[in-house]
């Protein structure tokens, strides 16, 4: 399918049935790679760092407050109803309120990023906790263990899986939140290199940014795919094929 796409992309380029101001030529996308490689390679260091930064302070609270709420009733209690009024109020609604707080730059960015990525592993974390086999849990209690014991030896263990399902969605939902934000008020990155080059009319230059995008999520998720499959063989979420899928896809 995809060298389909290409063909008809080459295709319909080359035979000029549509202007390149709609959809680029590949050699004038290249011709765009090999002259603004310095612009380009600065852009893809600088939005990679901040999607980087983000999903790591954000992953990893939303899996420490997601892993405190499985162990903790009384932290449940007191902040569980906060974290689920926050959870749908849209993301890019508060890129208004975190530029009056941080200003333009790369803080707000980060701070988007994070924010989205925290809601995603927390809830992603506590609905792991709440879906650990029973079976399992009373079969440490029948052994003597405590409840700090079972949550080391028995939850962590279990939702692992999950959590890395979750940190895929977080970083694919990254890439899409490091855009948005870039476009509200950056002077840095891929986004912002694309504002530029939208301004000369370069779609050729704007497609190779959205490519570049696309490649980078293309790229960290299969590497997360992957590691699951390693660390996981044992796990649906993590194995190397998906029974459900098995069932239903076939192979003929």
């Amino acid at each position: 399918m995809p060298a389909a796409i290409i063909a008809v992309w080459i295709f319909l380029t080359h035979a000029e049935l549509v202007d390149e101001v709609y959809l680029p030529r590949p050699d004038t996308m290249w011709d765009r790679v090999v002259t603004l490689r310095a612009e380009l390679w600065e852009a893809i260091l600088t939005s990679g760092s901040m999607i980087l930064i983000g999903t790591l302070s954000g992953g990893l609270a939303g899996i420490f407050v997601g892993l405190l709420f499985g162990f903790s009733r009384v932290a449940r209690d007191l902040f569980e109803f906060t974290l689920d009024v926050i959870r749908p109020v849209p993301i890019f609604a508060l890129i208004p309120i975190f530029i009056l707080w941080f200003g333009i730059g790369r803080t707000p960015q980060i701070a988007l990023v994070a924010l989205g990525v925290f809601l995603i592993l927390s809830f992603t974390t506590i609905e792991a906790v709440r879906n650990v086999a029973r079976i399992h849990v009373l079969a440490a209690m029948t052994c003597g263990a405590d409840r700090l014991a079972i949550y080391r030896t028995v939850v962590v263990p279990s939702i692992l899986p999950q959590i890395l399902l979750g940190v895929r969605f977080g970083f694919i939902a990254a890439w899409g939140l490091d855009v948005a934000a870039e476009f509200s008020g950056s002077v840095h990155g891929l986004g912002f290199f694309m504002i530029v080059r939208g301004q000369y009319l370069d779609t050729a230059g704007v497609s190779v940014a959205v490519l570049i995008y696309c490649s980078m999520a293309i790229i960290v998720d299969r590497g997360l795919r992957f590691l699951s499959r390693r660390l996981f063989p044992w796990s649906p979420r993590g194995g190397h094929e998906d029974l459900a899928g098995e069932i239903l896809g076939g192979r003929g």
